[in-house]
């Protein structure tokens, strides 16, 4: 009786309002009241690795919390850095201009002032010397003031002036606003000869040429150096007339035989024994401009490519290419602030990981230990930075998944921030040099190899920029899986991605069969179902509608075979395969939520919850009114590696502290070690029999206070009638003796407390000198005192007929 009237924490047990312990009810079967007694007795404990782990969760809650908010400034600061040196809104206007130009005003086949071609036009090499020299070459090149159609007037000036020092057209001037360099460059890629499949008495030659029914951006841009034939590039310079200029261009399309026949130079530098400069071996044809914005610092580099197919067919595209001169300024030359404090935060983020990461630093208390486990001061001593960088370099690929996952997103962080700051620095070196080619004077061969060298670097940046997004990204969606709430969609992924990789071979399958078939109905008639790897493609265009189905039924196949291919692919596939994976994933986000809400009730924390809670808990260590959960894992984890695998309050009270600055030890809080006491005890106890890391002889657990019968198995699903009526029947007559067991005990506990002792409640407990001057009271007085309430609150202690104990117990 003084055992139970001194009990502080009876198991099962639950936390009432205001942290006072209230027991739970009594177990439905109990085999022996002695045994019940004992168990009431017995302090309540819980294994130290499922404490460790609440505290791990906690602590990882906490962090992914605290981490959200950094990583979401380190997104979106070199998101800003980005578009501050990239600068695509104003890039992208000035390039469109070029290529507008280009396509509509460069014409050719007049009509008095009418140009009736344009470069879409040129499908032959007569059409591409045509529009060279009557079209593209006086558009690029305007040495005279052009005047408007019908103006006759003779004796003008060739250059007008609209005020000082501003003539019209200005010198090597284009679009007004541009300046060329040099002039322009063509060359050409030549392809080579192979063998005819068809023998012919004629002299015929074949060359090794694509089949290309629509050639890619790679097959026109751009041309690498080893590919290009030196002795094929010509160059019409800017300061040559562009009457000159016209006339080189017919020496380049006929050989120099007119200027052969003319007794005059030729102005072709590679035409040669009266060869034309367009070689009928010619696989890809470049012509080239490199132009500069004098009011932005944009330098861009323009081509117009031409694709020869073995078809005969001619491919056109125009292309252009560009890169800032000075990309830390704006556009009134003045340093970029924004980009300067965006820059700054970036590397200031990116030098937290590589902290965290890299060095290991580790702060407990203000100073760095030497071992996780190991937080007092005197062995509080600064490590060895290669001791660090060793221990981090191992840990890679030790530690909780978590810990594995955020530091292998952060190496990924750190490789390609790494990556993408040496291709900058290579970027801004290079763009230097074509900076000062420019202002040195150099050929404008020089200034165009330059900038190739640019725009080639600036590619290898581009993709380092995509990588470090992703990466980026990828560290957010981890933070993100700390809080509950935000870890909905990253859990439904992560439990749906088997399901949905099976679903993929099976929709990969499907889509190679109706591209197979695409193949060979519609290939010869659709440029989608030109080939294999076109057919699939053109399937995921008609999935997603924008391959027009009239395409198919106009085929040469007929009607009947093109509505038979768009039905039973959108039957199949858009209507069966696309709402099965939808079905799995909605069904598995369900799953997900549910197992998130606990199976009802408010369901999981919010982030605002959270974030109160981490401050909560910051300002009790601030108050002294809490420890560290990192103070008290590191505790709870000593004690499991000195061999105490069970953890209570009493322990938690006498072991877990704090070693001060001054050498004070500062013990936990006890309305902290009871709230998280309480709640793995919780957990443990919702936990199924079997999940239970206690070994079957631990006589303090309560399931071993039961019959034998509370630990069988569950019956088999094979049993017939006849045996699941004797099983209900054993049950019935157990439960009667249950029954019987508790009258019997209550009796025995009526009789306990009748005894001339008056109950003791914790939260009121008077000194042992009052209690030993107390008299016994009578029977009167006790019942008196069991109604009666202490303090103005109302007694705990309930009538003993309900099988509950008093909260003092």
């Amino acid at each position: 009786a003084k055992a139970l009237r001194s009990c502080n924490f009876c198991m099962p047990a639950k936390v009432a309002k205001g942290g006072a312990l209230t027991p739970g009810p009594l177990p439905t079967k109990v085999a022996d009241p002695v045994a019940l007694l004992r168990h009431r007795t017995q302090e309540a404990t819980v294994p130290s690795d499922l404490f460790i782990k609440h505290l791990d969760k906690e602590l990882h809650e906490e962090d992914s919390c605290k981490r959200l908010p950094l990583a979401a400034i380190l997104i979106f600061a070199f998101i800003s850095v980005l578009s501050l040196t990239v600068r695509n809104w104003e890039a992208f206007e000035i390039e469109q201009a070029f290529i507008f130009d280009v396509e509509e005003n460069a014409n050719f086949a007049f009509s008095a002032f009418m140009g009736n071609k344009d470069i879409h036009d040129v499908n032959n090499i007569a059409d591409f010397w045509s529009w060279m020299r009557l079209g593209f070459l006086p558009l690029v090149i305007q040495q005279e003031h052009v005047l408007s159609e019908g103006n006759g007037r003779t004796g003008l000036p060739s250059v007008l002036s609209y005020g000082p020092n501003a003539p019209l057209p200005a010198e090597r001037s284009y679009l007004m606003h541009s300046e060329l360099i040099g002039g322009i460059r063509m060359t050409q890629v030549l392809s080579k000869q192979s063998v005819c499949r068809v023998q012919s008495a004629l002299p015929w030659f074949c060359f090794a040429r694509k089949y290309a029914p629509r050639p890619f951006a790679s097959d026109f841009f751009p041309v690498a150096e080893d590919d290009r034939n030196s002795e094929k590039e010509e160059w019409l310079s800017i300061d040559t007339p562009v009457k000159d200029l016209a006339v080189q261009l017919l020496d380049m399309e006929d050989g120099c035989l007119t200027a052969n026949a003319e007794g005059r130079k030729c102005l072709c530098s590679v035409c040669r024994n009266g060869q034309p400069w367009l070689d009928p071996r010619a696989e890809k044809v470049q012509v080239s401009l490199l132009a500069t914005h004098r009011a932005s610092g944009l330098w861009s580099l323009v081509t117009v490519g031409f694709v020869f197919t073995a078809a005969g067919r001619i491919w056109k595209k125009v292309d252009v290419r560009s890169q800032w001169a000075h990309p830390y300024q704006d556009l009134d030359g003045n340093l970029n602030g924004w980009l300067i404090v965006a820059q700054v935060v970036w590397l200031g983020l990116i030098v937290e990981v590589v902290v965290y990461l890299v060095l290991g630093l580790r702060r407990v208390t203000g100073k760095l230990v030497t071992s996780p486990t190991d937080t007092s001061a005197e062995n509080a001593e600064p490590m060895h930075s290669m001791s660090f960088l060793t221990t981090e370099m191992a840990n890679l690929v030790t530690g909780s998944p978590n810990k594995v996952a955020r530091k292998w997103i952060d190496a990924a962080v750190l490789v390609t921030a790494g990556g993408q700051t040496m291709q900058w620095a290579a970027l801004v070196s290079s763009i230097g040099r074509v900076s000062d080619a420019y202002e040195a004077g150099d050929p404008a061969r020089s200034v165009f190899r330059a900038m190739e060298d640019t725009l080639a670097t600036d590619r290898w940046m581009m993709y380092w920029n995509a990588l470090h997004i992703i990466v980026l990204f990828a560290r957010v969606l981890h933070v993100m899986s700390g809080q509950p709430r935000l870890a909905i969609v990253s859990n439904t992924f992560s439990k749906s991605i088997v399901d949905i990789i099976h679903f993929c071979v099976v929709f990969l399958m499907i889509t190679i069969l109706f591209g197979a078939l695409g193949y060979v109905l519609f290939g010869r008639d659709v440029d989608q179902f030109s080939s294999p790897g076109e057919s699939l493609w053109g399937c995921m265009s008609l999935l997603f509608g924008e391959l027009e189905w009239s395409v198919l039924v106009e085929a040469r196949g007929g009607r009947f075979q093109g509505i038979a291919f768009v039905l039973a692919f959108t039957m199949l596939v858009s209507l069966v395969l696309i709402n099965m994976l939808l079905a799995v994933i909605i069904d598995t986000y369900c799953e997900v939520k549910a197992e998130l809400a606990g199976g009802g009730g408010a369901g999981p924390e919010t982030l605002w919850s959270q974030s109160y809670e981490i401050y909560d808990r910051w300002r009790g260590r601030v108050r002294g009114e809490r420890l560290g959960l990192n103070d008290v894992r590191n505790s709870v984890r000593s004690l499991l590696q000195q061999g105490q695998d069970k953890v209570s309050v009493s322990l938690l009270q006498r072991e877990v502290f704090v070693t001060m600055k001054n050498g004070e030890r500062k013990p936990i809080p006890k309305k902290q070690a009871v709230r998280l006491f309480t709640v793995v005890h919780e957990t443990f106890s919702a936990l199924p029999t079997e999940a239970h890391p206690d070994s079957p002889e631990d006589s303090h657990s309560p399931r071993h206070l039961h019959d034998g019968q509370a630990n069988d198995s569950q019956p088999s699903s094979a049993l017939d009638i006849s045996q699941l009526t004797a099983k209900v029947d054993e049950l019935t007559s157990a439960i009667h003796e249950d029954r019987q067991r508790l009258i019997r005990m209550e009796s025995l506990i009526e009789q306990l407390v009748a005894l001339p002792m008056v109950p003791t409640v914790a939260t009121h407990e008077s000194s042992p000198t009052q209690r030993s001057q107390r008299s016994a009271p009578s029977t009167a007085r006790r019942r008196e005192l069991q109604h009666r309430p202490l303090n103005g609150k109302s007694n705990p202690t309930r009538s003993l007929s309900t099988g509950a104990f008093c909260s003092a117990c």
